[in-house]
Parts: C-alpha cells; structure tokens; sequence
C-alpha cells in the first residue's frame, strides 16, 4: 500500500512538472495569435475607413451635380419669369499680409454663395452671382473673412469685414454689383502681441457699386 500511494503521487508530480511547458506554450500562442488578429482588425478598419470615405466623396458629388442641375433649371424658370437680372463680382486683394479665407455672399439676407480658400489666391476676381429676380429693391451684402501673417494655413479666420448696398432692378435691365476689397497697413505680429504695449494700424476696406444698363 505503500508503495501504490508513493508512486501515484511521484505520477502527479511527473503529470504537473510536465504539464507546465505546455500551459506557457499555449500562452504564447494565444498571445501571438490576439496579436495577429489585432493586425488584421486593424487593417479591415482602415480598409472600411477609406471605402466609407469614397462612397461620401462619390455622394458628395453626385449631391454637387444635382445641385448644380436644379439652379441651372431655377435660373432659367427665373429668367422666363422675370427679365431683371443682377450679377454679382467680387475683386481684392487680400494675398499678403492679410490671407482670404472665406468668402460669403447674402441676398435679402439669405446666403447665396460661400467659398473657403486654403491658400489666397494672388488674382481674386470672381463672379458670385448670376441670377434673375423680381423687379425692385434688394440688399446685396458681402462678408470676408482673413487670415492673419502668422496664422496657421487651418487656423480660424481672425479678421472679418463687410459691405452692403441695396440694388434697384428694373424690368428689362441688367444691374451690375462690384464689390472691391482693399487692404492698408499690416495687424501685429506674434511677437508684437509679446509686448506690454502694441501700436499697429490696418484697414481691411470693402466697397461696393451698383450700375443698372438697360438690355438691349
């Protein structure tokens, strides 16, 4: 009996001695394999990231193509309703120091137009309107906002300015808006800001003028 007891438990201890490797290998492998299955998730959701990203870039412009037909399709039901059209121009000159960033445009205090510029383009002359309205009295307003000598390219616009003017369309006539943008002097610098007392001076000047010629 004695020798049955000291040889089951010299069996137990040879069963856990050897049983140990294989429960370390198993962690290993199990280690290897999260490892590897992390990769793999992580590849599927980059492969899903841009898929997703080029299906709403392809409906975004499905969307700006539909747009785009529908106010094609407005302006020429406006054009055989009315026969009063108004074009709207921009020119500046906000490229250095002062940087465009964004342009808007409102009508009777409705946005009819915006655009956001990464980089201010040297030459800025734009067409922001070209519509047909009701005879009458409208308010043509413009909005600009820049970036200052420092800023960062994906920085907030800090400097805004504006103009408005009310625009009388006539029957059978064309009336031109120009809006002119001008700026004077140069905002201070990050390291002028430093400074206990800061002195500077700019203008961001915007001005507008409305000419009504008859259609021939």
């Amino acid at each position: 009996m004695r020798y049955r007891f000291f040889h089951a438990s010299m069996a137990a201890s040879f069963t856990l001695l050897f049983a140990m490797p294989v429960v370390a290998g198993n962690a290993k492998n199990n280690t290897a394999d999260k490892a590897e299955k992390k990769q793999e998730d992580k590849l599927h959701e980059d492969v899903l990231s841009s898929k997703v990203i080029s299906e709403l870039e392809l409906d975004h412009s499905r969307s700006m193509d539909e747009l785009s037909a529908v106010e094609s399709r407005l302006n020429l039901l406006s054009k055989k309703l009315y026969d009063s059209q108004i074009l709207v121009d921009y020119r500046g000159e906000l490229d250095k120091p002062f940087r465009l960033s964004r342009i808007e445009l409102y009508l009777d205090g409705t946005i009819c137009y915006s655009k956001n510029f990464h980089n201010a383009p040297t030459v800025q002359a734009l067409r922001l309107a070209d519509m047909f309205l009701p005879p009458g009295r409208h308010v043509v307003e413009l909005r600009v906002r820049a970036l200052g000598p420092d800023d960062a390219d994906d920085a907030l616009p800090g400097y805004s300015s504006g103009a408005s003017i009310s625009a009388h369309l006539r029957p059978g006539s064309t009336t031109k808006v120009l809006f002119n943008v001008e700026q004077d002097g140069a905002p201070p610098s990050l390291q002028d800001l430093r400074q206990d007392e800061v002195e500077s001076e700019w203008n961001i000047n915007v001005s507008a003028n409305s000419v009504t010629e008859k259609n021939d």
